[in-house]
């Protein structure tokens, strides 16, 4: 089973359509000392823009030449053959490391997450076998007009074994007996959430973080978010906005985890706590209030734990 978190406070990704370009009807190309361009029949040519030319795409310059490599290109990484300056789709393999530029998303890499075919690539692109998924992001809103602060964090963490990665000290909990005793047949997710509730200011209190307090409001955000997982597991809905759009009114602070997969409680915690972006928001002291969804996806588990803290506090 695939499992995978994948934490937000603001998450600032998506897919970006090439704007405004430009279709080649009637020209050719043209080339000088230092390299191509398209011109049009009028002498006009493309300046920092896409092209599509016979329905193959191109990238133009600031100067009107074509461009090579890699591309980025309104937040996202593209790859433009080394040779002919053609947008390369599908999986490519530069330097013994492969990348999967997604054509659904306009040729553009896909990034810290598992491709259409189910494969992983970390946040540089390159396909990584045996690593889970995880990406975070915290986003405070200074109530100053539209100013606000973004930090971004990712780490990833690895577990080959199927159970996890209990090498590390930063939560000095014991995971493995938590459930030792309690083994139950069948799945509650009311239970599940607060006992999620309960771990988090368990670990709160052991660094002398003041307890989240369980808040009605972001547990239904919760809820709505563990639904929306199951059909796109992202800090992006499945209607194409971020996840903060799904919070309610009246907050200064906001925050996400997400996982899918673990199979309860304490292995989404485990997980949780062994990256180090979806730790600071459990621990983060600018939130007061915390919602938690479960939802049971035919088998597989789909978590969120949301953030936030009252404006005017």
């Amino acid at each position: 089973m695939r499992k995978g978190v994948l934490f937000a406070s603001a998450l600032l990704a998506g897919t970006v359509a090439m704007t405004v370009p430009a279709f080649a009807s009637v020209g050719s190309w043209q080339r000088n000392g230092i390299g191509w361009w398209f011109e049009y029949s009028d002498g006009s040519y493309v300046q920092s823009s896409w092209i599509d030319i016979n329905n193959t795409w191109y990238y133009m310059g600031a100067s009107g030449y074509m461009q090579t490599g890699w591309l980025n290109y309104g937040g996202g990484w593209y790859y433009l053959d080394a040779v002919n300056g053609n947008m390369r789709v599908g999986w490519i393999s530069l330097n013994n490391v492969w990348y999967y530029l997604n054509p659904s998303n306009g040729g553009r890499m896909d990034a810290n997450t598992y491709t259409p075919d189910g494969y992983y690539v970390d946040s540089t692109g390159a396909y990584q076998p045996n690593i889970e998924y995880t990406n975070s992001s915290y986003k405070r809103n200074n109530n100053a007009g539209n100013n606000s602060n973004t930090y971004t964090y990712t780490y990833n963490y690895s577990d080959n074994s199927g159970t996890g990665n209990n090498n590390s000290n930063n939560s000095g909990f014991d995971w493995s007996k938590l459930y030792s005793d309690e083994k139950p047949k069948q799945i509650s997710t009311d239970e599940y959430e607060d006992k999620v509730i309960e771990l988090v200011n368990a670990e709160r209190a052991k660094r002398g973080v003041p307890p989240l307090k369980k808040d009605d409001s972001l547990m239904d955000t919760a809820h709505l978010r563990a639904n929306e997982l199951a059909e796109l597991f992202s800090h992006d809905r499945p209607d194409g906005s971020d996840c903060f759009s799904a919070f309610p009114s009246g907050y200064n602070h906001w925050g996400e985890n997400i996982a899918e997969g673990q199979k309860d409680p304490a292995a989404v915690m485990d997980s949780w706590m062994h990256s180090e972006g979806h730790k600071k928001n459990i621990l983060n002291k600018d939130f007061d209030s915390i919602g938690v969804g479960c939802y049971n996806n035919n088998g597989t588990l789909e978590w969120v734990q949301n953030f936030g803290r009252k404006s005017g506090y």
